[in-house]
């Protein structure tokens, strides 16, 4: 059913995180697309790929249950589906994997250091393997990285616009900069969407944890999961909004005071970071005790 190169093993809470974070997504997309229909065919490869995800989750939820990923097809039969579900998502995994699925003992990965739910880069053979997801998370990291120098060029541009203005404006010279106002507008609202999704990889959000530290650990997990999905429905509804901010300011042509530049782009940045955090977000709740970034 599934290669060594695509799919194991998944725990119950990999599994989980992994559903919650399909639902948002598809969420995100129902909304992002109800107004605007015409934004339906540029999120279609996105939508192609959330069913190959779900599929992919549910076979390596089976091979962790030591069952076959064929029975992933049970999920078609109505009403008993839902009971189906609710035995993957409580089930634990056993030691042994599927025939089918070539993948290593559950015990053998945790000599590695691997954490349950997560695949070894060890495969048989001894032959170290880069799953492919490890290189989607590197490209994600670079795209974090790309924006917060954005953000630290857009607070330089503000600086230097900035003083500038003031010098331009001293008694000998009297010439004050021109769009002054536009551009340091621009870049402010650039340079504090742009630096959302690195202060957020690096958790360098301020967090008052008093009675969060009061809490035991099942406590403690609960309360951080529930607020990582309330923070990705946040971004996401913002990601939402945003694009379609942007979408009324291109078809109004609304543009920047003195410069007469077109704004409608700025909305789109915004959106983009917006979505961007809503992964970073996501990588923590799948992957809690793994850093993304270090600061």
């Amino acid at each position: 059913m599934a290669s060594r190169s695509r799919m194991g093993r998944m725990g119950r809470l990999a599994y989980l995180c992994n559903l919650l974070l399909i639902f948002a997504i598809s969420l995100f997309l129902c909304f992002l697309t109800y107004e605007k229909q015409d934004l339906a065919i540029v999120f279609l490869p996105l939508a192609i790929c959330l069913p190959v995800w779900m599929i992919s989750c549910h076979v390596r939820r089976w091979h962790d249950l030591g069952m076959s990923g064929w029975h992933v097809l049970l999920l078609l039969i109505p009403i008993a589906n839902i009971f189906i579900l609710f035995y993957l998502l409580i089930a634990p995994g056993v030691d042994s994997p599927p025939i089918d699925s070539g993948y290593p003992r559950r015990d053998a990965a945790l000599k590695h250091d691997v954490l349950p739910g997560v695949d070894s880069p060890t495969i048989a053979g001894g032959h170290s393997d880069v799953p492919p997801m490890n290189a989607i998370w590197r490209a994600f990291r670079l795209v974090v990285y790309v924006l917060a120098i954005l953000s630290g060029l857009s607070v330089l541009g503000i600086m230097l616009v900035t003083c500038a203005d003031v010098i331009l404006r001293l008694r000998w010279i009297n010439r004050p900069f021109v769009g002054a106002y536009d551009i340091v507008k621009i870049l402010g609202a650039l340079s504090l969407a742009t630096s959302l999704p690195y202060t957020t990889a690096v958790k360098g959000h301020v967090a008052i944890e008093y009675f969060f530290h009061k809490l035991n650990r099942r406590g403690r997990i609960a309360v951080d999961s529930v607020m990582r999905l309330l923070t990705m429905v946040l971004f996401a509804f913002l990601a939402w909004r945003s694009v379609l901010y942007g979408l009324d300011f291109r078809r109004t042509g609304q543009v920047s005071q003195t410069l007469q530049f077109p704004v409608f782009w700025v909305p789109y940045v915004i959106g983009f970071c917006c979505a961007i955090v809503v992964l970073v977000v996501g990588h923590s709740l799948l992957h809690p005790n793994r850093e993304m970034i270090k600061p």
